[in-house]
């Protein structure tokens, strides 16, 4: 028999699914060498044979042992009328007591309604990562998913390419808080749904905000929130929409404790982009922060150069202009996270090499109307591994035929705004 780790070499190659559908209960030996795979299944790019058997052979003998479940809702299409599958039990919290982790790609609304109603009294079952979550958000969805196994998750995510959480509130009513939540990354829309989400999540220590649309926020609506005080991390992303230094230093003010700030946002007010006036409401127990602005206003080089002076020397910032000078990239070098998103417009503006882009491994490309726009930003990131790219209506022939440019396989998205239709490519 071939020695533990020629075994383990050889399974780096395979899915965790096709890893159980091959070697389980084949011997002790062979069961004790997977004990990893037994603990974090996946079931991920199986066919319909290997899942129909895993699920209803492999996972009910293992699942006690199971830390962290990944699904694909692959499995409604081939499983559908297969009573006896797994995910036919009206009570899985039974066969996973020791989950700690589970994580829904390629959802859709009814499907995840009705899945997480199976997940309840799992003592330590405290994270959801929910990927690509598709249909229309409707009224109690998001907070059915804060409240799921009653109440005990910690850690909830959505990823950028999942549905954007229409929130709204009722002035008389009072928001049920969900302190259970530490930790969240959602994408949300309109300008009522901040103040609402920082009421739902009174001890929130990280919060990851993606704005998908919103209107004009008024400085009112923060005045009755409390403030966040165990908020360590926050992070707001919001492209499409102007934002004005009142408005941030607004929601600044509500984070007494915050040791980490990162916005990526779009503004015209030079208040925003001005050091001086930026460092005096950042709460004073911050230590990092991480910015890229698109700053919509013309700008000589002069005041450029003035305005990236007032800047203080422990937050490096650069301020790059395009050809017409109507509006500019301000951001800090280097910046220092693992996603991104830009407007396609930017192209011709990023600065030559990576040097704010070097540890970016997924990147979101808004409003696109070349493949020529792609590449010329793309070219920037050297450790890219994910690509989504919005794009006008009837380019996705112009999309396709930019996939020949890649030889690293990077997996990547193309989405269409008008039609709202999602096809998945590995390069």
């Amino acid at each position: 028999m071939l020695p533990d780790e020629i075994i383990l070499t050889i399974c780096r190659y395979l899915g965790c699914g096709e890893i159980l559908y091959s070697l389980f209960n084949l011997n002790s030996r062979l069961d004790l060498t997977i004990t990893d795979f037994r603990r974090h299944v996946s079931l991920m790019c199986m066919t319909g044979k290997q899942l129909d058997f895993v699920t209803k052979q492999v996972i009910p003998q293992i699942g006690v042992s199971i830390k962290s479940f990944a699904v694909n809702s692959e499995w409604e299409s081939i499983l559908f009328n297969k009573q006896r599958s797994l995910f036919f039990q009206s009570k899985l919290y039974l066969m996973f007591p020791q989950l700690h982790t589970l994580s829904l790609i390629n959802f859709d609304v009814e499907q995840l309604d009705k899945f997480l109603d199976k997940f309840e009294d799992l003592e330590e079952f405290v994270k959801l990562d929910i990927r690509n979550l598709r249909g229309r958000s409707r009224e109690g969805l998001f907070e059915k998913i804060l409240a799921t196994n009653n109440n005990r998750l910690k850690i909830v995510s959505f990823d950028y390419d999942s549905l954007s959480f229409n929130l709204t509130s009722n002035t008389n009513d009072d928001p049920v808080a969900y302190p259970n939540i530490e930790k969240l990354t959602v994408n949300i829309k309109t300008d009522k749904t901040l103040a609402y989400l920082f009421a739902l999540l009174p001890h929130i220590n990280h919060l990851h905000i993606n704005f998908d649309r919103l209107t004009s926020t008024s400085q009112s609506t923060y005045s009755n929130v409390c403030s966040l005080v165990h908020l360590k991390e926050f992070y707001l992303r919001s492209i499409g929409t102007k934002w004005s230094f009142d408005e941030i230093a607004n929601i600044l003010s509500k984070m007494p404790s915050l040791n980490q700030l990162t916005l990526d946002i779009d503004t015209e007010d030079v208040n925003l982009i001005n050091g001086k006036n930026f460092v005096e409401i950042l709460p004073s127990s911050c230590v990092e922060v991480n910015l890229f602005m698109f700053y919509a206003s013309s700008a000589s080089n002069n005041q450029v150069d003035m305005l990236c002076s007032t800047w203080p020397a422990h937050i490096q910032m650069e301020f790059a202009l395009n050809e017409q000078n109507d509006y500019g990239v301000i951001h800090t070098v280097p910046y220092n996270l693992a996603s991104m998103v830009v407007p396609g417009k930017i192209a011709d503006s990023m600065l030559t090499g990576f040097k704010y882009t070097q540890n970016t491994r997924y990147l979101r490309i808004c409003s696109l109307k070349s493949s020529t726009d792609i590449h010329k930003i793309v070219q920037n990131y050297r450790q890219l591994q994910k690509l989504t790219l919005h794009s006008k209506e009837g380019r996705h022939s112009s999309m396709l035929q930019f996939s020949e440019i890649f030889s690293n396989a990077i997996s990547f998205t193309t989405k269409n705004t008008y039609r709202e239709q999602t096809n998945e490519f590995s390069v």
